[in-house]
């Protein structure tokens, strides 16, 4: 009898287990598909900047102050999703969504999204990017989409993996 009801509790402590990691990925997977999903639409609207010569270059005006306005508003969505992943973990896909986020940052002050006066062009984040050497708008344009990648292949990466049960 003792040794049934230690297999009961032992086969109950085992299904809670496999619960646990099982709600826990599906959190982790709902946290990675919102982060790739805000970088994206933040990349793109970025992009589509880059694309009408950067509201600060070539074009002025009421068009390149709306799509400037479109790609600030879409800012809070990627660092919520930014929020959810560091908070999901683990450190190397938090690590790989930071860096993701600190490029496209850079690369909007470069596009001319915001003006060098503007709290972003001067962050600490911002300056970090351009201190590894990256300032052409080009050049940021392409790492950023490296680092969502990278962020892609270590989300996947994460899930595939089961977290260690504390």
């Amino acid at each position: 009898m003792l040794g049934a009801l230690g297999a009961a509790r032992l086969n109950g402590t085992m299904q809670r287990r496999s619960q646990h990691e099982h709600w826990r990925r599906d959190g982790r997977r709902q946290a990675y598909a919102a982060f790739v999903e805000a970088a994206v639409d933040y990349s793109e609207a970025i992009g589509t900047v880059q694309a009408n010569g950067g509201a600060l270059g070539n074009h002025h005006g009421p068009e390149a102050e709306a799509l400037c306005r479109r790609v600030d508003e879409m800012r809070p969505a990627v660092s919520k999703a930014l929020a959810l992943v560091l908070v999901e973990g683990p450190e190397e896909v938090a690590h790989a969504a930071h860096q993701a986020v600190r490029t496209m940052t850079a690369w909007a002050c470069v596009a001319g999204v915001y003006p060098p006066q503007h709290p972003l062009a001067g962050s600490r984040s911002v300056r970090s990017v351009f201190r590894d050497g990256l300032t052409d708008v080009g050049e940021l344009s392409d790492t950023a989409w490296e680092r969502i990648r990278e962020f892609e292949t270590q989300a996947r990466t994460a899930l595939d993996h089961p977290l260690p049960v504390r």
